[in-house]
């Protein structure tokens, strides 16, 4: 999957700013459902927020092949970091939620 921020704005406008990490936001939610399909046979791996590697144990002549699920976290840390600064920018960071 390529991604592209596209940013050929003016860094000081915050409308492109929040723009781009829209754009960044979606395309890592995008990865994440992409994953969710490719692993849905496994419980874990349907979640998107989880990746499958395979790993080669034992010696030369008796080699055992293992499939591993992995969370990959720098996933999560991504969608965290941009939601803050989305968050950052709009003033919203460090404020309560208002009650009804």
């Amino acid at each position: 999957m390529e991604v592209r921020t596209g940013f050929r704005g003016d860094v000081r406008d915050k409308k492109e700013r929040l723009a781009v990490l829209t754009r960044l936001f979606q395309a890592l939610q995008q990865l994440g459902n992409e994953r969710a399909v490719a692993y849905a046979d496994d419980p874990i791996g349907r979640l998107g927020l989880h990746n499958r590697r395979f790993r080669i144990l034992g010696s030369r002549e008796h080699p055992v092949l293992l499939e591993e699920y992995w969370m990959d976290h720098r996933e999560g840390r991504a969608l965290l970091k941009i939601l803050k600064q989305a968050s950052i920018e709009m003033g919203q960071w460090g404020k309560r939620p208002e009650d009804d």
